[in-house]
């Protein structure tokens, strides 16, 4: 039996790649989704079948609550990283890299403001993050973890990328 799951989700409290206490000690508060894209097979000689074949796309967004990154505020905003990797995202026997992105930053930010969001989610996402092929401005709305459970998320660029997450059970 095939199941399908277009999107795999880890919502995540804390920015990926980084210790609490360096968000900390930068003064950034926030919250972070990622989305990637995978097929999800089940049944005798299926497990892992997608693995090498699928799974390479994910959807980083970095929605900043307060703080400053490189001595620029960046108070409600947010940053969108769109990631095409050269390999499965997570396989742990082979590597995705390299990998390029697509940084969305938000358009109520002013221009050290987008410039200091593109810095954080090129820090942020390490390798994922480090090919930047190029920068776009929208407008971006991100309500991450604004369920009863705190597991839902819903992230929107205008005309660029949505994304709608549910609860488990």
């Amino acid at each position: 039996m095939k199941y399908t799951a277009l999107l795999a989700v880890l919502a995540l409290v804390l920015f990926p790649g980084v210790t609490p206490s360096t968000l900390v000690d930068a003064g950034i508060n926030g919250k972070y989704v990622e989305t990637r894209s995978c097929d999800v097979f089940t049944g005798p000689c299926f497990a892992n079948g997608e693995v090498g074949v699928t799974g390479t796309e994910a959807i980083l967004t970095w929605s900043v609550d307060q703080g400053d990154w490189n001595g620029v505020s960046l108070d409600g905003l947010n940053v969108i990283a769109v990631v095409r990797a050269h390999n499965t995202l997570g396989n742990p026997y082979q590597t995705a890299l390299p990998a390029k992105c697509v940084l969305i930053v938000d358009s109520d930010a002013t221009d050290a403001q987008r410039t200091a969001l593109a810095d954080l989610a090129s820090n942020l996402g390490g390798d994922l993050t480090s090919d930047v092929v190029e920068v776009k401005t929208a407008p971006i709305t991100a309500q991450i973890g604004a369920c009863k459970a705190s597991g839902c998320a819903r992230v929107e660029a205008e005309g660029l990328v949505e994304i709608a997450t549910r609860c488990l059970g």
